[in-house]
């Protein structure tokens, strides 16, 4: 095991996301079991699926990553190169709502755990958890799991294992990095989804962060932020709630030997509504969190593969 691997580790999200629970076994790297078939169609049995305004992503070249710290990133994000998508994909517009959530809470599959991950760990429940009370100090509702009154916001306090749950369940996975990532900042490797001006310039927002100037105190309804799309056209890639990625907290590769990297953890992206600094809501910004970590900050989107007929 490189010297990498022991390195001690930071809470990536922000003070107010204390870590609540200890890491599983480490997993292969990068890994994540596949469902009956990687982003295809759950058995009807197992319950009626929502509609997941998707839009694509064209295969071919992007930049990723950063310089590090002096640079203005992280030395997590080392080195800034090019990535290429090897086939085009389908990504969420926004991030899974309580609507979408509550569907599979009632379906077959949440009880049967026949989609889940193989790791997860025994008894799991897929309902969603509440905030603590320093999340409830900064903003969190006590209650965010509202499929009626908070229908429309998206669904948190889910660990990785109930996000993998839910994507296969809906024929689909979570997005790797390099996918989230092209996403988040188009082909030409920019700070934010929207370009390189501030979250909140000039009185206005363009993503929900923990700034009064947002409007909001916790999560926003998603896609309440149509000025901070992505090139894309995904929404509330920046800020609102922090998204389960598919992929362990590893360097990238070519990255220098000093780079921090601890495969139990798997990675969050996007940054969100009680991040306090623009710095947490940069595209390549990377936080890593054991899969059964929950917070009223953490929740996710999905990504589906487009068939071969259909490229």
């Amino acid at each position: 095991m490189s010297a990498r691997h022991t390195l001690a580790l930071v809470c990536l999200l922000c003070a107010a996301c204390p870590n609540r629970t200890q890491a599983p076994a480490p997993p292969a790297q990068g890994s994540q079991a596949a469902p009956a078939g990687p982003g295809t169609a759950a058995p009807e049995a197992d319950g009626p699926r929502p509609e997941l305004p998707t839009v694509r992503l064209e295969a071919g070249p992007f930049v990723m990553g950063s310089e590090g710290s002096r640079a203005g990133g992280q030395d997590c994000e080392r080195p800034r190169h090019e990535r290429s998508l090897e086939r085009p994909v389908d990504i969420d517009r926004t991030e899974v709502t309580n609507a979408a959530y509550a569907r599979f809470l009632a379906s077959p599959a949440a009880k049967n755990h026949r989609l889940c991950h193989s790791e997860e760990p025994p008894d799991k429940d897929h309902t969603p958890g509440r905030p603590d009370e320093r999340e409830l100090a900064w903003g969190a509702v006590r209650e965010p799991f509202d499929p009626v009154g908070r229908a429309d916001h998206p669904v948190v306090c889910v660990d990785w294992f109930d996000a993998y749950a839910f994507a296969a369940w809906a024929g689909r996975r979570l997005p790797s990095e390099a996918e989230w990532e092209r996403a988040a900042r188009g082909r030409d490797g920019r700070t934010y989804p929207w370009g390189e001006a501030p979250p909140v310039d000039g009185g206005a927002a363009r993503a929900n962060l923990l700034d009064p100037a947002d409007g909001v105190a916790m999560t926003a309804p998603v896609g309440s932020f149509p000025t901070g799309a992505a090139p894309c056209g995904a929404l509330d890639l920046s800020g609102n709630v922090w998204e389960w990625t598919a992929d362990a907290f590893y360097a990238y590769e070519g990255a220098p030997e000093d780079t921090p990297e601890d495969g139990s953890l798997y990675v969050l992206r996007g940054g969100g509504w009680n991040s306090p600094s623009p710095f947490l809501l940069r595209g390549a910004m990377r936080a890593a969190k054991p899969r059964t970590f929950r917070s009223a900050a953490v929740g996710f989107r999905t990504v589906r593969d487009v068939p071969e007929e259909a490229r």
